[in-house]
């Protein structure tokens, strides 16, 4: 009888152990799959286009309410299909996510133990299960980042790799833009190494070019409305330094294993994988001084995940630490992660209770467990009846406004009540996220991260209800004249493209 090579036996285990990790991270995600209200957003654009208004928010004005606009591509042709929010957009997430951990653990981790420790990391890390659900862009990054990984290391792309790259690093941006600095020293490193081919970084650019153009067309921006909400603050750039660590404190404190494993594969990449380990370190670091400077998310560790799995993906795809002894280390280090990620973490993924919520979360510096605030209302298990369901107090308050045809109504938490209440309601959202007007206009002193509510002038309500400007003030009456143009007004209308070009600088 022939013996199988231990080559093929090598891949054989990591086959079965990948087959092995998905199981255990579906489990995972079964027991902590969750919507939260900001996902209602972007299902609200999607359900208008769907429904023949465009791609809009409110269906009376064109203004671009989410950031990811490859998240809801993606999503849209599932949704129109069933015409069903909840559980369409959970299962479109997790297939995405038990892709990435396939990939990672077939094709990035070299051994069986390797992959051992990915499943170890990431089924301890509660952001990165929590938002491997939630309504979120976060899965379909975290998918792209581990292609991207995979196509930089890869033999297959020598020929074309700057072509293959650049195109990975469009789609990354147009799922979350920020993510630009976390690809960025790889890619730019592969630029200038590789041999130089401008005609293949402009093909690969593409889908973000043809967005972008689109987007100055259609919404009179190239950045999204949600940008101009929460960067457009008037916030001093020192306070949201401040609250930047604050939001990295928080999330230690509450979700201590993310933070961890984050500082440690980021040194370990940076003292132990050479030069690629030190690129992939740099961008890690930068997409967290970006987190720092933009004041962080009240979302615990929502921003840290895609940081996390990229360190990850190098501390165990990169060509290091092949020797016997170390590929054991890896298989202790799996064990302990497993072991104290158990101990330490409040309700950690693989033993989440159905009943995760009944207690309400507290704020730590204005961060919260988001998963926690909303399972009770919007966890998988509550709803397949493990534990009993709360009333979904939004829900129902927007099914009555669809019911009650009301005039331009102000809402603090839009997102769940503006799906339900349906195209026929204006919503004018406080936080300014999906209000063209509000968020060109500084925020309240009162500002907590991520919500950055506004001042609603009673003119700007009767503007609205009257489709007129009744706006006293000389510049908020030439902003709203402009704002009009841009996004309600007929696209080629005379004056539109100077409008845009005034909201562009910000003048």
């Amino acid at each position: 009888m022939t013996l199988p090579a231990p080559a093929d036996r090598r891949a054989t285990d990591r086959t079965l152990v990948a087959a092995a990790g998905c199981a255990i991270f579906a489990w995972a995600l079964f027991r902590t799959a969750w919507m939260c209200d900001d996902a209602f957003i972007t299902l609200r654009t999607i359900d208008n286009f769907v429904h023949g208004y465009g791609l809009r928010w409110n269906v009376d004005e064109r203004v671009q309410a989410f950031t990811h606009p490859l998240w809801l591509f993606v999503l849209t042709p599932f949704y129109a299909v069933t015409r069903e929010p909840y559980v369409t957009t959970l299962a479109v997430q997790a297939a995405l996510a038990i892709a990435t951990i396939w990939l990672l653990l077939r094709h990035a981790a070299a051994t069986a133990n390797q992959a051992w420790f990915v499943v170890a990391v990431l089924v301890s890390s509660k952001a990165f299960v929590d938002f491997s659900t939630s309504g979120l862009e976060n899965p379909l990054t975290h998918l792209l980042i581990v292609l991207f990984f995979l196509a930089w290391r890869s033999d297959r792309w020598r020929g074309n790799r700057t072509g293959v790259l650049t195109l990975l690093a469009s789609c990354i941006v147009l799922s979350r833009p920020d993510l630009a600095v976390l690809v960025a020293p790889v890619l730019v490193s592969v630029w200038l190494t590789d041999r130089f081919s401008g005609r293949a970084i402009l093909a690969g650019a593409v889908p973000f070019a043809a967005w972008e153009a689109f987007s100055l067309v259609y919404y009179g921006s190239l950045v999204p409305n949600t940008a101009l909400a929460k960067l457009s603050t008037g916030v001093p750039a020192s306070a949201l330094v401040v609250q930047g660590w604050h939001y990295l404190t928080a999330t230690y404190a509450l979700d201590p294993m993310t933070i961890l494993l984050l500082a440690g594969s980021l040194v370990l990449l940076a003292i132990a994988y050479g030069t690629p380990g030190r690129l992939m370190a740099l961008g890690a670091l930068l997409h967290v001084v970006f987190v720092l400077r933009s004041g962080g998310d009240f979302m615990s560790g929502r921003f840290l995940t895609a940081p996390l799995l990229w360190t990850i993906a190098g501390v165990v795809g990169l060509p290091l630490l092949r020797r016997a002894e170390s590929r054991r280390r890896f298989a202790v280090a799996a064990a302990l992660i497993a072991a104290i990620g158990l101990i330490i973490t409040d309700a950690p993924p693989l033993i989440s209770p159905a009943t995760f919520g009944s207690v309400s979360p507290t704020y730590v510096r204005g961060v919260i467990d988001e998963r926690q605030f909303y399972y009770p209302t919007m966890g998988l298990l509550r709803r397949l009846g493990f534990a009993p369901m709360d009333r979904d107090s939004l829900a129902l308050a927007g099914d009555e406004a669809r019911r009650t045809p009301q005039p331009p109504k102000t809402v603090n938490v839009v997102g769940v009540f503006g799906y339900y209440a349906g195209p026929a309601l204006h919503i004018v959202d406080r936080e300014a996220l999906c209000d063209p007007f509000l968020a060109r206009l500084p925020a309240k002193p009162d500002w907590r991260p991520g919500h950055f509510q506004r001042e609603v002038p009673e003119e700007y309500l009767k503007s609205l209800r009257e489709h007129t400007n009744a706006i006293a003030d000389p510049q908020q009456h030439a902003l709203y004249d402009d704002v009009r143009l841009a996004t309600q007004a007929p696209i080629w209308s005379d004056g539109r493209l100077g409008a845009i070009w005034r909201l562009t600088l910000g003048r």
